[in-house]
């Protein structure tokens, strides 16, 4: 049962960097990704991913590592069976993106395995791919009567035959974490390695609100270790502070309904415009964190346009409900 820690310890933490309800090592600087992970995988079972997701970010130095820690609490928060320290990539786009049809992977019975099944495809841009023990793979069962790619996600070892991981060197931003190619030749998977259900209604679709809830939770987490450390004004902490306790919100609720993601579109507008205010505070914060910043904050915008398509389609279904978007009304 994962411990629960209430939002006034939470913030509490995060204005003083000090809690009397997690054992939580201090604030790290210029660490390996192994020593950062072992430290962030020690929160495990002493609070929820989100708030995980936060505390990690608070004590990471850089935003690579803030990153990640969102990004792998995201996954924990999806699949709550995963085990709590397991590091794991979830290995869904390809070159024609990470929609279901653009996904060519396979997986095949294993003929000479009873239940057993084949996976085959190339993946890339796979986050965390060559650090992650477990890679969560997503590959086609084939196209049903209807026409709809029928999408299974398998669970794999990054050291399984015939999986070749391979990293990204051209990629820029956050270094300090792999972006990688994944190539996967006839690599067995047994029955009980398949996630239950649909792989695109009950994974995909859904990953995409808990990534971001999750990431942002990490960055805003980063920030107000970076605030507190440069003496940042108030108000700037303050409305992190109140978004953390409004992502905290929308962490607990149903990531497929359309009044969240109004209200998570709302939250990431907000998170932009603190992020838009604080130019002249990183003149306060050293020259290589604030060098860093400037080159991997644009990863916070890579997925502008997917945020754009569910909040439209978001407003479009609570219209049909009733409900005017007040955005077209102004």
């Amino acid at each position: 049962m994962v411990s629960r820690i209430t939002l006034k310890l939470l913030l509490d933490y995060l204005i003083t960097g000090k809690s009397t309800t997690i054992d939580i090592a201090p604030p790290i600087e210029n660490v390996s990704f192994e020593t950062w992970w072992a430290i962030y995988s020690s929160l495990a079972g002493s609070c929820t991913p989100f708030d995980q997701a936060i505390i990690g970010g608070f004590l990471s130095d850089r935003v690579a590592f803030a990153f990640a820690g969102g990004y792998q609490s995201a996954i924990h928060h999806m699949i709550p069976s995963l085990p709590p320290t397991r590091l794991a990539s979830i290995a869904i786009t390809e070159e024609g993106g990470a929609h279901p049809r653009a996904i060519k992977a396979t997986i095949s019975p294993d003929i000479d395995e009873g239940d057993n099944f084949r996976i085959s495809g190339r993946k890339e841009w796979i986050t965390l791919a060559a650090e992650a023990d477990t890679l969560i793979v997503a590959a086609s069962a084939g196209v049903s009567a209807d026409g709809r790619n029928q999408i299974r996600l398998a669970y794999i070892p990054s050291n399984a035959d015939g999986m070749t991981i391979t990293p990204m060197h051209s990629v820029k931003i956050v270094p300090e974490i792999s972006h990688c190619e994944v190539m996967l030749d006839n690599v067995h998977v047994s029955a009980n390695d398949l996630l239950p259900g649909d792989g695109y209604t009950r994974y995909i679709r859904p990953f995409r609100t808990i990534e971001d809830i999750h990431v942002s939770a990490g960055i805003c987490g980063y920030l107000s270790r970076i605030s507190q450390e440069s003496n940042w004004d108030a108000t700037i902490r303050e409305e992190l502070f109140s978004l953390i306790a409004s992502l905290r919100g929308l962490s607990e609720d149903d990531p497929e309904a359309p009044s969240l993601h109004v209200a998570l579109g709302g939250a990431l507008s907000i998170e932009q415009k603190i992020l838009n205010s604080l130019q002249s505070s990183w003149d306060l914060v050293d020259v290589d964190t604030r060098d860093r910043w400037k080159r991997d904050s644009i990863i916070l915008g890579v997925a502008g346009k997917v945020r754009e398509a569910r909040l439209a389609k978001a407003w479009e279904n609570l219209t049909e409900r009733g409900t005017e978007n007040p955005s077209e009304n102004s």
